[in-house]
């Protein structure tokens, strides 16, 4: 027996080993080299018929503890890695969410503004529609107002005519027109007189 077998002719460095860690607990290939060479070894020893059932039994434990062990570690491990991946994912939700908020708001906003605007720009367009109105009603009444002065200037001219002797209609013309806020009589005693 070499130095550090036991009676199996098993080295407990063997049986009980470390094994590189990955991300996800220990490397999956290590540990299925390690535990086919234990039972390759196991087999020999059961073959030579060497091996005694307690020292069997012992090496079994101890591969079964480093299993689990193993195990034990890679389940640990995952946890980690789930709990961390879940936490990264509710942070990036709550990032999108605080940005889609933001854009959200924006927009609102933005409509908002849109919409005071559009209400402004329509009152104003209502206040200079009505504006004009009123302006067209007041033409239209200082036109009526001057057309009325107008039959009014001319029934006079025709008695004042009547009253020279003179008949209005063959040697007087009327002109009536209409400047910016004056209303113009002519009156000439001659037909074609005026220029």
């Amino acid at each position: 027996m070499g130095a550090g077998e036991s009676v199996t002719g098993l080295d407990p460095a063997e049986v009980m080993r470390e094994f590189a860690r990955v991300r996800r607990g220990y490397d999956p290939a290590a540990v299925d080299r390690h535990l086919a060479t234990l039972a390759r070894r196991v087999a020999e020893l059961v073959e030579r018929g060497t091996a005694p059932d307690e020292s069997l039994d012992l090496v079994l434990q101890a591969t079964r503890r480093s299993v689990e062990e193993a195990l034990q570690d890679a389940r640990a491990r995952a946890e980690a890695v789930v709990a961390e991946a879940e936490e990264v994912a509710a942070s990036r939700i709550a990032e999108a969410e605080a940005a889609a908020d933001v854009v959200t708001t924006h927009a609102a906003e933005k409509v908002f503004a849109l919409d005071a605007e559009g209400r402004e720009r329509y009152a104003e367009m209502v206040r200079l529609t009505d504006a004009r109105t009123e302006s067209l009603a007041r033409l239209d009444a200082e036109i009526a107002d001057r057309r009325q002065a107008l039959r009014t200037a001319a029934v006079e001219l025709e008695r004042l005519a009547e009253t020279l002797g003179e008949p209005a209609a063959t040697d007087t013309h009327t002109v009536a027109a209409l400047g910016d806020s004056n209303i113009e009589i002519v009156l000439s005693a001659e037909p074609g007189s005026i220029d």
